[in-house]
C-alpha cells in the first residue's frame, strides 16, 4: 500500500513540475521519502523473520481503524503509539548498508529534515516562491 502511494506521489509530481511549483514538489518528495522509509522499515521484518515491538506497533497503527473523538483529542492530542522516525531512519540505514549503517542513517535523517522545510512552510522555502530563488542561509 505504501508503494502505491510512492507511485501516486511520483505521478502527482509531474503536474506541479510542468508549471514550476518547486515548493509543492518538495512536499511530495518528503512524503514519498517517508513512504520509502516505511517500506524499508518493514523490509527489515522480512529479513529477520520477526518484528520488534516498534515494528509491530507501526503495523498496528497502520491498520488501525481510528475513530476521532474530539473531546478526547482536546484533552490529549498525543498519539501514544507513534513510532519515532528515528527508529525508521535507523532501520533504513541497516537495510541499505548493514556493515556501516551510521553514515546512511545520518544521510536519511538529513534528507528528511531538508524536505521538512517544505512540508512545514519555513521562511526560506516560502521565499523561494516570492523572491525567485532566495538563497540566504542555504549552504
Amino acid at each position: 500500500m505504501k508503494a502505491a502511494r510512492v507511485v501516486s506521489g511520483l505521478n502527482e509530481a509531474t503536474i506541479p513540475l510542468e508549471h514550476g511549483y518547486v515548493t509543492e514538489i518538495g512536499v511530495l518528495i518528503r512524503t514519498i521519502n517517508d513512504f520509502l522509509a516505511d517500506i524499508l522499515y518493514m523490509e527489515e521484518v522480512h529479513q529477520k523473520g520477526t518484528a520488534t515491538v516498534d515494528q509491530q506497533t507501526f503495523l498496528d497503527e497502520f491498520f488501525a481503524q481510528e475513530d476521532f473523538d474530539v473531546q478526547a483529542m482536546l484533552k490529549d492530542s498525543k498519539r501514544p503509539w507513534r513510532v519515532s522516525r528515528k527508529h525508521i531512519h535507523a532501520s533504513s540505514a541497516r537495510i541499505l548498508q548493514p556493515e556501516n549503517p551510521d553514515p546512511v542513517r545520518k544521510m536519511v535523517a538529513t534528507i528528511d529534515i531538508a524536505f521538512s522545510k517544505y512540508v512545514h512552510g519555513e521562511f526560506l522555502t516560502i521565499m523561494e516562491l516570492y523572491a525567485g530563488g532566495y538563497q540566504a542561509g542555504f549552504t
